[in-house]
Parts: structure tokens; sequence; C-alpha cells
């Protein structure tokens, strides 16, 4: 179950640490394929959370959400936009129909399936403290 946490934790800190786009392309793969909800509870779930590492954990999801994904023009959508070709000007290029490249990351997405990859990991940030 502490599967998404930590490779969302690993993600952030490859998107901060090294020049590859893919990683930004998997962190909203997974919150996608799995669906905003679903990722929060596993997220939830974590043993993780209630451990010694739960700062640690806490810091590389915040950074996920107010610095690599805080808007269109942050590193993640950049990087993810880059690794679906997408051009400068095209960084809401989409990945699946219906589904913006920034959409489930950052807080304030829309989404009708439920809430963005921010307010998910926000919620569970609130709840972990």
């Amino acid at each position: 179950m502490s599967v998404p946490l930590t490779w969302l934790c690993l993600k952030a800190d490859a998107i901060m640490r090294r020049d590859k786009p893919k990683d930004a392309y998997d962190v909203v793969w997974l919150i996608d394929a799995l669906g905003p909800a679903e990722a929060a509870a596993r997220i939830a779930a974590s043993p993780l959370l209630g451990g010694d590492l739960t700062a640690d954990m806490l810091v590389q999801l915040t950074r996920l959400i107010s610095d690599q994904f805080r808007d269109t023009d942050a590193a993640g959508p950049e990087m993810y936009a880059s690794f679906l070709g997408a051009s400068g000007g095209d960084a809401e290029r989409r990945h699946a129909p219906g589904q913006p490249a920034v959409g489930p990351i950052r807080d304030g997405g829309t989404r009708e399936a439920g809430p963005t990859g921010g307010q998910l990991v926000s919620a569970e940030l609130s709840s972990a403290q």
C-alpha cells in the first residue's frame, strides 16, 4: 500500500535533481491511472506516514504540489509537455482524452471524477499531521 507514496517521493526528488522529462510524466500517469481517490487512499494507508520518515515524505509530497506542479509554467508540466513532444506554447497538451497534463496534480484543477492530485496530496498532508 505504501508504493504510491514512496514512488511519488522518489519522482519529486528526481524532478528536482535530474533532467529527465519522463519523471514528470510518471507522476501524472500514476495519479491518473489510479484515480485521485484511490491514490489518496493508498497514500493515507501508507505505514510510512506514521513512522520516522513522515516528515521527509510530507516534504517531498509538498514539493510536488507547491513547487514542481504549482502551475503550467512550473518544472513538472514543462517536463511533462517535453516528454510528450509538445512545444513551449503547448504546456497544456493532453495525454489522454479529457485529461489535462497538469490538472491531476495542481490545486484548482478540475476533474469531474474527483479531486485533483494537488487536492488529494494536500488532504493527506493535513490528515497525517
